[in-house]
């Protein structure tokens, strides 16, 4: 690199133009890439004038990966990159293409320094993950203006990630809590109309049984009346957390319905092992002994529960295996509720 091209020209003076200064300069670490020692003078002594004065020198690609691996595991990243487009072996577009490569360095600012402004030159070192460039020979007012847009675009940047970061996270937080009941924190009437349409298709590709549980809190409008709604409430949570620890497998789903009704969804479960699964949601409720002095078949809480279990068929909808586990459901109350009822064609 002929030293010719590194003359530094000040125009600031000349100009009678200040140029606007970037806060805390001292604290942006910069990593000069430059195959020649005079490249590095040159452009040491205009970051110094400018007021950059926290420097890491690198002369080629592999020095200069090093270099940004070194000061990130000290925990002194490097801010701001200017490469040499014009080095021997590997040019500066390779390199800014290596840099990119490394996810922990591919957001660093890379301002290309070059006396080429071939425009396909430029084309491909943009293209490889360059910010800007600086032509030679150097501007004092144009690197400082440079250098500080840079920076301020790579903050704003940064603060726009941030935000989307947080709004993704609202978003999830939004979709959590429309996806669950308020109340007991389970999965609401929404989730499991998509998460049974969902189990059905591929009930329909796997040729799997899909089992159906459909729960009723016998007589809870008169514990309602007897005990309040306060005391309504906590029978509802009470109820939902017991059902739920019956149902733990990733392809389960325990919802509420609606009201005091409560369904599950048992993924790749047949008609035997769903029932055995009811039951034990059954004996569970009565050994909590909820005490309800106007229920007329039990001094507590007691559950009434349909089950139903089918291969999906194409051409069927869910629908038919829901109205199969109400149907069990309502023979489950008709018979003397507190009981579990299964669905049989």
């Amino acid at each position: 690199m002929a030293v010719a091209e590194n003359r530094i020209v000040d125009v600031a003076e000349s100009s009678g133009k200040t140029t606007p200064k970037t806060a805390r300069k001292d604290d942006v670490k910069i990593l000069v890439v430059d195959d020649t020692e005079g490249g590095h003078d040159l452009l040491e002594v205009l970051l110094f004038q400018i007021g950059y004065k926290n420097l890491v020198k690198a002369y080629a690609a592999d020095d200069a990966l090093e270099q940004l691996s070194r000061q990130h595991e000290a925990g002194e990243p490097i801010g701001l990159i200017l490469l040499d487009i014009l080095m021997p072996v590997v040019d500066g577009v390779q390199t800014c293409l290596m840099i990119r490569a490394d996810e922990r360095f591919n957001e660093v600012p890379i301002l290309m320094v070059t006396a080429n402004t071939d425009v396909k030159k430029l084309k491909d070192a943009f293209e490889a993950g360059a910010m800007d460039y600086l032509e030679k020979p150097i501007s004092k007012t144009e690197l400082d203006a440079r250098i500080g847009s840079a920076l301020r675009l790579k903050k704003e940047l940064d603060r726009r990630k941030e935000l989307l970061a947080q709004l993704q996270k609202a978003n999830k937080k939004l979709e959590l809590l429309s996806s669950k009941d308020s109340l007991t924190e389970i999965a609401n009437r929404r989730t499991f109309n998509w998460f049974l349409e969902k189990e059905w298709r591929r009930s329909i590709r796997k040729n799997h049984p899909v089992a159906l549980i459909m729960i009723d809190i016998d007589f809870f409008k008169l514990y309602n009346d007897t005990y309040g709604h306060q005391k309504g409430d906590s029978c509802l949570k009470e109820v939902a957390a017991i059902i739920s620890k019956a149902a733990k497998r990733p392809g389960d789903l325990v919802a509420r319905y609606g009201g005091e009704e409560f369904v599950i969804i048992l993924a790749e479960t047949d008609l035997e092992t769903a029932k055995s699964i009811a039951e034990n949601i059954r004996e569970e409720i009565e050994r909590t002994s909820m005490f309800h002095e106007k229920s007329s078949i039990s001094n507590c809480v007691t559950l009434s529960l349909g089950v139903a279990a089918m291969t999906a068929a194409r051409g069927a909808t869910p629908d038919k295996l829901v109205e199969a586990a109400d149907s069990a459901l309502y023979a489950a109350k008709r018979e003397g509720r507190n009981r579990v009822c299964v669905f049989t064609e």
